[in-house]
């Protein structure tokens, strides 16, 4: 691997681009958009219509997937990553009124305030969850929400037993610190449940209105028949709204 190409730009011109034909999508990216993205964004509509006055941060923006589908629902957009190659690529798929900016959590505070932040399978890449979430929560408006996608502490206990997806845990049976593996690469993982955040929402005046541990749904299985453990919600999403 070249030294100066970090894991995220490697799977932005792979696995996580998903500006392919549909049937081309990979499964580590497929399942964040049937079984993560339907329930954020019902999330989404029920709290804030969408006009151009309501601004949305996602944090972790990947290849621009779920700010294009926001941009399509009349929100007003910016994407946030770390990696070079995702951003660039969500450029060029996407319409120009999408804002997509390459940096970490340290430039947040200078994009001003959003009705609505989304952090999608990002955080468990973070180690220091405190500061991100103090960031975070800072740059919601008063009313505004903070909505998480991270793993499903049980679908990863499952995946270690079956030996995929993940390598080199603590422990098995309560997994904090890892890898995850993506083919022959790997990154740092930490995983972490609702208490967790519960306890950094509530330090940041943030009320918990929403949890879900969505299924593989029918469409998934089919069209990804292979994809282990689907008996097990691969995701913990966690909706907080911060005091007015």
């Amino acid at each position: 691997m070249n030294k100066k190409q970090n894991v995220w730009d490697i799977l932005g011109k792979s696995s996580f681009n998903i500006h392919v034909k549909k049937d081309e999508i990979d499964p580590q990216a497929a399942d964040n958009i049937l079984i993560a993205w339907p329930p954020i964004l019902k999330l989404i509509l029920s709290k804030f219509t969408p006009n151009k006055k309501i601004r949305i941060l996602d944090y972790g923006c990947s290849t621009g997937g779920f700010c294009n589908k926001l941009n399509k629902f009349g929100y007003k957009v910016t994407g946030v990553d770390t990696s070079e190659e995702m951003i660039n690529t969500a450029k060029k798929n996407s319409p120009s009124e999408i804002k997509f900016i390459k940096g970490n959590h340290n430039i947040i505070s200078s994009l001003g305030k959003f009705s609505i932040i989304t952090t999608i399978m990002t955080l468990q890449f973070i180690e220091n969850i405190e500061r991100i979430h103090n960031i975070l929560s800072d740059s919601v408006v008063d009313g505004g929400i903070l909505i998480i996608a991270d793993f499903n502490r049980e679908w990863v206990k499952e995946s270690l037993k079956m030996k995929i997806w993940f390598t080199k845990f603590d422990s098995i049976e309560k997994p904090e610190v890892g890898l995850k593996t993506f083919g022959n690469l790997r990154t740092k993982v930490f995983i972490r449940d609702s208490i967790k955040y519960d306890s950094l929402a509530a330090q940041n005046k943030m009320t918990k209105i929403f949890e879900i541990n969505p299924i593989f749904n029918k469409e998934f299985i089919d069209k990804y028949p292979d994809y282990y453990p689907n008996n097990i919600s691969e995701y913990l999403i966690l909706g907080y709204q911060k005091s007015s």
